[in-house]
Formats: structure tokens, sequence, C-alpha cells
């Protein structure tokens, strides 16, 4: 009488027996093997968490599809909030809104002639005043620049994301 185990293994060898001997099942099983690596190993391959999203989808955001039918159209998807990413113009006239609890020492303006980005853009430009401060303390300034959105989901976005570059100063021209 065959034991239960020794069917077994004769099973699984004379599978593998049939995946060897078929260059067509032999791919199949690599490709299975492979793939499964990487769904295994991704957090190991890639930087990117899916839980909180990354360059290529907001979190955990439905497709597009999804919201053509019923309660899919209440649910956030990747939006750009503003597709102007820079300042051809004084954003304060552009809804953007600078406030700060100390306005005699923050002040801001827009500045035509220097950009992050490209030519033919600006930038806000916050100034600095210490001439009231004591030389070799710090203190610590508070600004706050906004925009209000129009956002047309229910409850509020899992994460929002925006990118500031700040720079120094820029060069002043000499005067004549």
């Amino acid at each position: 009488m065959v034991s239960n185990r020794t069917r077994r293994l004769r099973a699984l060898r004379n599978f593998s027996r049939v995946i060897t001997s078929s260059k067509m099942a032999t791919s199949g099983v690599i490709i299975l093997v492979v793939f499964s690596f990487l769904a295994v190993a991704a957090p190991l391959l890639t930087s990117y968490d899916p839980e909180y999203g990354g360059p290529v989808s907001g979190s955990l955001a439905p497709p597009v599809w999804y919201s053509v039918f019923g309660e899919g159209a209440r649910l956030s998807q990747n939006l750009v909030l503003d597709q102007k990413t820079s300042f051809t113009t004084d954003p304060f006239s552009q809804g953007w809104q600078f406030s700060t609890p100390s306005p005699d020492n923050l002040k801001e303006s827009f500045n035509s002639t220097y950009s992050f980005f490209r030519s033919g853009s600006g930038s806000i430009q916050i100034t600095l005043d210490r001439s009231g401060q004591e030389s070799g303390t710090t203190q610590l300034y508070t600004a706050v620049i906004q925009k209000t959105f129009s956002w047309t989901y229910e409850g509020p976005p899992a994460r929002f994301q925006g990118m500031w570059p700040f720079g120094p100063r820029p060069p002043r021209n000499p005067s004549p």
C-alpha cells in the first residue's frame, strides 16, 4: 500500500516533468515566479509607499471612470488644483493671502524679476526687518501664505502636496 506522502511526491515529480518538458510552460512558471517575487519584494525595491501616495497617484485614489457610477461621483480624485505653477502677475491679486503676527518685521511683495521656475514669471518675496532686534539674539518669525481652492467632494482630502522652493535674496543691480 502506497502512503499518502509518497503519492503526493510522485504527483509533484510528474508535474515538474510535464512543466520542464514544455518550453511554454517553463516560461509561464518563470514569469509567475518573477512577478510573485516583485510583488513580495516591492517595499525593498521602491521607496514609494502606496498607502501614502507617490508620484503617480494620490492616496488610494479610485480610477477616474469610477466617478461615473452612482456613489463614485462623491469620491475624490487626483486633481491639479492650480494649473499655473508660477506667478506671472501679482499672486496677491489672484487669491493668495499673506498674514503674519509680526507685520512690522515681515513684509511681502511680488518680485517679477526673480523666479525658481523660468523667465517670464516672478515670485513672492518675503523681507525680514531685524532692525529692532538686539544683536546676538534669535527670534522666531511666522508667516502664513494661503489660497482657497474649490473642492467639490465630501470631506477633506486625505493629503495635500505642494512645493515651495526657497532661495536667497535676488542679486541687487548696482545703481549707476
